[in-house]
C-alpha cells in the first residue's frame, strides 16, 4: 500500500506533463469563469516530504520510482527531482460532452484543469522549459510566455513557467487566473480543514451534483454489480470526500472523511464503506497468509502489526460525517523499518528463485526441441559458446541470438559487442553471469540416472563468469564453493526438474556431491 502512494504521484506527474499543448487564439483580457467551470477536485502531494518520511521506515521512494519520466522535447527527469505536485480540475458540462471527446479525441477538453510541478532546483525547470520550447510555438500574453504544441489536438491547453522552480500545464482558462479564484467554496473549505499531511486529495460532490447524478446513474446501469454500486453509492451519498495521508507527521497514516448529505445518508454511507472494507480485509488476510509462509519468523511482529491495523479499520459516523482512519501504532517506525528490510531481502530471494526457474525451464524447452540439453558441444556452434547463448530464443531474447555468429568464439569481433548486453536472468551487472552449470556427462533425460528431481542443474556463483563463455563448474568446484560460504550466506540452485533449493555450508560435502553428481546412484 505504501509503495502504491509513490506510484500515485509518479503517475500524476507523467500524465500532467506529457499532455499535448496545442495552438490557442488568446484574448488579451482574462475571461471570468462560470459556475460550471469551478474547480471541484484538488490534490496536493508534497513529494520531498513524503520521501523523507518514507526513509524513516526504510522505504526508499526514489528507488521505488526509479526510472526517468519522459517529457516533451526528449527531456527526462527523476521523481526525486520533484518537490511538490498539485493541481485541480472541474467536471464537464454534461456526460454527452465528456463522451464525445472520449470517442473522437478532437475539440477542446470539456473540463478545466491545471497541474503545477515544483522542482527541487531551477536548473531542472530550465531543462523542462527548453524541452517545451524546442517542440512548441510561443505566445506572449499579459507578460507571460505560454507554450503551444504545433500539432493538432485540444485547443484549450497551454504550458508555462510559473517561477524559478515551477512549471505548469493546464487549460488556458485556469492558467490565466493568477489569483486562482476558481475553486468552489466547498472545495476550499474542505481542503483547509483537511489534516496537513504530505498527501491531500479533496473532492467536492455538491457543487456539480447535476453532472455527478447523471454519471452515477449511468455507471450503475452499465456496471450493475454490488461492488461497483458500493463505490458509486459513496459518491451518491456524499457532499465531499477528503483523503489525507502521511507516514510520520501525525498519529494517523491515512484519514478518509466523507461528508454525508444528511444523517440518514451518512448511515447508508457508513454501511457501504464497511462493506467495502470487509472485502478489502478478506484480500488482506490472504496476503498476510502468504507473507507468513514466505518470510522469516523475525518478520512476525511486522506482519502482526499490519494485521491489527487492518482488523481495526471501520467506518465511524458522527452526525453527517463518516470517517475511516488508519492509526499509526506505537513503535510503528521501528517495527516497519525491520519488517520492510526483511521484505526487501525476501523479495530479492524470490527474484533469484524465479530467474533460476526460468533458466531451467528454458533448458528443458531446449531439450524438448533438440533432444539434448544445451550444456554439451553442439554441431555448428563454437565449443567456447555458452549454454546461456544457446537458450536465448527460449527466454524471449531471440533478437540478440540472431545477431550473433555462433560459429565464432565469444571474443570474436562479431560477438564481442554483446559482452555487456547480458539478459538480467543470468545476473545483474550486464556482463558476469551468476547462473552456472555443474559440469557432468548429462546429455538428455536418459543420462540422468539419479533422476531429474535428485540432480542439481545450475548453481549460483557469486564471483560470476563472462556470460557468453563456456565456463561450467566441476562437481568438486561446486562442492568447494558451497562449503566455503560464510555461515549467514545461501546460494540458489535449481534441479533438472525445475525445482529450486537453497544451499549453504550446513550441507555436508557428501550431500552436495550426491546432489551434483547425476550418476552416483544416491
Amino acid at each position: 500500500m505504501l509503495l502504491n502512494k509513490s506510484r500515485l504521484f509518479t503517475a500524476v506527474a507523467i500524465i500532467g506533463l506529457t499532455l499535448a499543448i496545442p495552438r490557442f487564439q488568446f484574448a488579451q483580457d482574462v475571461p471570468e469563469l462560470n459556475e460550471q467551470q469551478k474547480s471541484v477536485f484538488l490534490f496536493d502531494i508534497r513529494v520531498s516530504q513524503l520521501m523523507d518520511e518514507a526513509k524513516e521506515i526504510g522505504i526508499d521512494l526514489a528507488s521505488a520510482t526509479a526510472g526517468s519520466l519522459p517529457l516533451p522535447g526528449n527531456v527526462e527527469i527523476e521523481a526525486s527531482q520533484i518537490k511538490r505536485i498539485f493541481g485541480s480540475a472541474s467536471f464537464p458540462e454534461n456526460i454527452n460532452s465528456a463522451m464525445q471527446i472520449a470517442q473522437d479525441g478532437s475539440g477542446d477538453l470539456p473540463f478545466e484543469f491545471f497541474v503545477r510541478i515544483e522542482f527541487t532546483d531551477a536548473d531542472i525547470v530550465e531543462m523542462v522549459e527548453k524541452g517545451f520550447s524546442n517542440i512548441s510555438e510561443t505566445v506572449e500574453i499579459v507578460g507571460k510566455t505560454y507554450y503551444q504544441d504545433r500539432g493538432p489536438g485540444p485547443k484549450n491547453l497551454v504550458a508555462h513557467r510559473v517561477d524559478e522552480t515551477s512549471f505548469e500545464i493546464g487549460t488556458i482558462s485556469y492558467c490565466q487566473q493568477s489569483k486562482r479564484s476558481f475553486f468552489s467554496d466547498r472545495l476550499k473549505a474542505a481542503f483547509q480543514n483537511a489534516p496537513n499531511e504530505p498527501i491531500r486529495i479533496v473532492l467536492d460532490l455538491e457543487t456539480r451534483a447535476d453532472f455527478l447524478n447523471e454519471a452515477v446513474a449511468m455507471g450503475k446501469q452499465m456496471l450493475n454489480d454490488p461492488v461497483s454500486t458500493a463505490y458509486l453509492d459513496l459518491i451518491d451519498n456524499s457532499n465531499s470526500i477528503v483523503l489525507s495521508s502521511g507516514l510520520s507527521s501525525s498519529t494517523n497514516l491515512l484519514t478518509l472523511t466523507a461528508d454525508g448529505k444528511d444523517k440518514e445518508q451518512a448511515e447508508e454511507l457508513a454501511s457501504g464503506l464497511d462493506g467495502i472494507l470487509g472485502t478489502a480485509k478478506m484480500g488482506a488476510g490472504f496476503i498476510f497468509g502468504q507473507m507468513e509462509n514466505d518470510m522469516p519468523k523475525e518478520a512476525a511482529s511486522g506482519i502482526n502489526m499490519l494485521k491489527r491495523m487492518v482488523s481495526e479499520l471501520a467506518a465511524k459516523q458522527k452526525g453527517n460525517a463518516v470517517k475511516i482512519e488508519i492509526a499509526k501504532p506505537e513503535g510503528f517506525q521501528k517495527t516497519m523499518a525491520t519488517f520492510l528490510s526483511m521484505a526487501e531481502a525476501q523479495s530479492k530471494v524470490t527474484t533469484r528463485k524465479n530467474n533460476f526457474r526460468q533458466l531451467a525451464l528454458a533448458a528443458l524447452n531446449y531439450e524438448s526441441a533438440y533432444r539434448a540439453f544445451p550444456f554439451q558441444k553442439t554441431e555448428n556452434v563454437n565449443q567456447n559458446i555458452s549454454w546461456r547463448v544457446k537458450i536465448l530464443p527460449f527466454i524471449e531474447q531471440n533478437f540478440i541470438h540472431v545477431q550473433m555468429d555462433l560459429k565464432e568464439s565469444p571474443k570474436s569481433e562479431a560477438n564481442a559487442v554483446f559482452a555487456d548486453r547480458m539478459p538480467v536472468l543470468f545476473g545483474n551487472d550486464g556482463k558476469m553471469a551468476n547462473a552456472t552449470w555443474i559440469q557432468s556427462k548429462v546429455t538428455g533425460f536418459a543420462s540422468l540416472l539419479d533422476g531429474a528431481s535428485n540432480t542439481v542443474m545450475l548453481v549460483e556463483n557469486p564471483a560470476g563468469r563472462p556470460w557468453m563463455e563456456n565456463n561450467p563448474l566441476t562437481i568438486d568446484e561446486a562442492v568447494a564453493l558451497v562449503s566455503s560460504l560464510p555461515d549467514d550466506t545461501q546460494l540458489m540452485a535449481v534441479r533438472y526438474d525445475g525445482s529450486t533449493l537453497m544451499l549453504s555450508n550446513k550441507n555436508s560435502k557428501e550431500e552436495l556431491t550426491s546432489m551434483f553428481d547425476p550418476t552416483d546412484g544416491k
